[in-house]
């Protein structure tokens, strides 16, 4: 079990599951703790400020979930009959969703996260199928099984 001093910034309901962003003093990286998975905890009387680079809106706009990374452009093609489904929800808050005349949907969005999107995007099954980045399609393919989520070639 690791034990460490946390500076606990914000919450985040992600998914189902609650997350805790916060620092470990004296690192400059935040760290993304599952609340689920804290076994111990304990309060302790000693202070700290949110450091003032910190902007929680800024930090959910950037990243798909809790998972940071290298930002990406995405594009993920929906089924005619996932579309609908797709344009029920706000995904990300980059996002746009283009209506094709064949009742496909592309849905865009700039994110950082390449393992959440993946798993996202599995979800879909055969009713998605990712556009672009390449990083995206080849995790997305390489974590496929049969046909669960097509990738193509950008043209």
């Amino acid at each position: 079990m690791k034990a460490y001093k946390y500076d606990p910034y914000r919450i985040l309901s992600v998914a189902g599951g609650l997350y805790c962003l916060g620092k470990v003093p004296p690192f400059e990286n935040l760290k993304t703790l599952a609340v689920d998975r804290i076994r111990l905890l304990s309060l302790t009387e000693m202070k700290f400020e949110v450091d003032a680079g910190f902007d929680a809106d800024r930090y959910r706009h950037e990243s798909f979930g809790v998972i940071r990374g290298k930002p990406m452009n995405v594009m993920v093609l929906f089924s005619a009959d996932q579309a609908p489904y797709v344009r029920e929800r706000v995904w990300h808050p980059s996002q746009t969703i283009r209506d094709l005349a064949d009742g496909r949907s592309d849905l865009i969005f700039q994110a950082e996260g390449v393992f959440e999107i993946a798993r996202w995007a599995l979800g879909w099954g055969e009713g998605a199928e990712v556009v672009r980045p390449t990083v995206l399609r080849d995790e997305v393919a390489r974590n496929s099984t049969g046909k669960m989520c097509t990738v193509r070639q950008e043209p």
